[in-house]
């Protein structure tokens, strides 16, 4: 081959090459969903899991681009809280906090995409949550919180040796997790797991690109006698061993308009 010809095929592959500044996040589906990297799990409550959830080159960007814990820490609304093992460091954005100082425009555009009506409506057409049968549905009375952050480091295991459950609010409609797994983690623990009136239903590893999201089923239930039950659904990471790794995920909420 010669070298004239070499630099043209150099060019064609670079040309082929998308430009991810020309993506635009809101016209096209941000979730790739087939059977291939879908997961459902069908226990008593709907759980989905999404590996390869974006295209590589948005993901890879995203996780090069993720913000700094220098700029979450100082954005965090638990900023006073002391730091320790495993503590989750954090800030909330909405629509009108969203802070573009500290985000690159991909990261920016991405979380647009998902404050908006057509995240929600995406989500709806994509799962069809039995919750939502039940309701008007219009994706415009639905508001949608959205967390990102870190967890970080393991200094002590003494500290976190068992799963610290947080309970879902029964408020909310469904809710994601978003894992962003960095490719030299090589840390052990930290699984996400779903528990069902506190009782352990699914472990979800952590890893890259994935997203997980489930219907939350918190309300009156009857069982085989005929009687009602409350269900209340949980969410929890898994101990980790000592690591100076900080762990990566966002967090999502949508909740029906008041």
């Amino acid at each position: 081959m010669s070298k004239n010809q070499k630099i043209k095929l150099k060019q064609s592959v670079t040309n082929n090459k998308p430009d991810i500044n020309d993506l635009n996040l809101l016209n096209q589906p941000m979730i790739s969903l087939n059977n291939q990297n879908t997961m459902f799990i069908n226990n008593t409550i709907k759980i989905f899991v999404i590996n390869n959830t974006l295209p590589t080159i948005i993901y890879k960007q995203l996780s090069n681009e993720y913000p700094t814990l220098k700029n979450i820490l100082f954005l965090d609304t638990n900023k006073n809280t002391l730091l320790s093992s495993n503590h989750r460091c954090q800030f909330n954005i909405n629509k009108n906090n969203l802070n573009q100082s500290i985000l690159s425009s991909l990261w920016y555009d991405f979380i647009e995409y998902n404050l908006s009506s057509k995240f929600i409506k995406d989500l709806h057409d994509l799962f069809s949550f039995p919750v939502l049968y039940h309701l008007p549905f219009n994706h415009t009375n639905l508001e949608i919180e959205f967390q990102i952050g870190y967890n970080l480091p393991i200094f002590n295991n003494n500290y976190y040796l068992n799963s610290q459950q947080s309970l879902i609010d029964k408020d909310v409609i469904y809710m994601g997790w978003f894992l962003m797994r960095k490719d030299d983690d090589d840390s052990i623990g930290g699984n996400l797991e779903i528990y069902n009136n506190k009782k352990k239903i699914t472990t979800i590893p952590y890893q890259n690109n994935c997203l997980v999201i489930l219907e939350n089923i918190q309300n009156k239930m009857e069982n085989d006698n005929g009687n009602s039950k409350e269900e209340k659904i949980y969410f929890a990471f898994s101990p980790k061993q000592i690591t100076l790794h900080s762990q990566r995920y966002i967090s999502f909420s949508v909740k029906l308009r008041i």
